[in-house]
């Protein structure tokens, strides 16, 4: 079975411009007061080599802006900014192997962090308009951008990303999530599926009157641990 990083009881969630914590699995929650208005919580991410370090990106998804990154070093007790004020964040990801690399979303703009949130540095600027953030443990790390649009990857921190190819590339994907798994790193991408038209069509060749129907479902790939080499579409289900 993959070894999925599980560290501890508690648990984060967050709700309408304030966060909520759990320390017994999710039985109860409380709710913790910042100390000033923030935006709506909109993405959460934890330190996986810390977990009582954890990040909150805030956004209004209406008003097109948030109040940026936060961050907790005390399992979510007390917040702190982080950078990116006034920014809408829609994702974020702390690096498996550097805690000190944190990468964030914003709509078109994805900024990197090499001191925990301290500073950021506007990494690329790129109109695929993706929301969601995951990164691979592989060396160099493997960056993950997805949302109803499809998914995207970067293997240079950022810099410069590609679409995956195939249907599943402009799929609507909900969710990615990696595991390690008997020294294989395994991807899971999981999809509503549907069928592309438009500009997805265009892209990919297909025939304006035709059709591109992706399967909804989990789809998987593996590859060895710590390779550099990631291919998708994901075709093993």
């Amino acid at each position: 079975m993959p070894d999925f990083n599980i560290s501890n009881a508690s648990s984060y969630a967050s709700a309408g411009g304030g966060i909520y914590t759990s320390t017994d699995y999710g039985a109860t929650w409380g709710y913790v007061d910042i100390g000033q208005v923030i935006s709506a919580v909109a993405v959460l991410a934890s330190d996986p080599g810390n977990p009582a370090t954890i990040y909150a990106g805030t956004g209004n998804c209406c008003a097109n802006m948030g109040t940026g990154v936060w961050k907790s070093v005390d399992s979510g007790e007390t917040w702190s900014p982080s950078g990116l004020s006034g920014q809408q964040i829609t994702g974020l990801a702390v690096d498996p192997l550097n805690s000190q690399l944190v990468y964030a979303a914003s709509h078109q703009q994805f900024y990197v962090s090499s001191n925990g949130g301290v500073t950021w540095t506007l990494q690329a600027t790129q109109d695929y308009g993706m929301d969601s953030l995951l990164v691979e443990p592989t060396v160099p790390p493997t960056l993950y951008q997805y949302g109803w649009r499809g998914v995207v990857r970067s293997v240079d921190g950022g810099l410069h990303w590609e679409r995956a190819v195939g249907s599943l590339g402009y799929a609507k994907i909900g969710v990615m999530a990696t595991a390690i798994a008997q020294g294989r790193v395994v991807l899971y991408v999981g999809t509503g599926g549907g069928t592309l038209t438009g500009t997805a069509q265009r892209e990919q060749g297909l025939a304006a009157s035709g059709g591109n129907l992706v399967n909804g479902g989990v789809y998987r790939n593996t590859t060895r641990l710590l390779s550099r080499l990631v291919f998708l579409p994901l075709i093993r289900r």
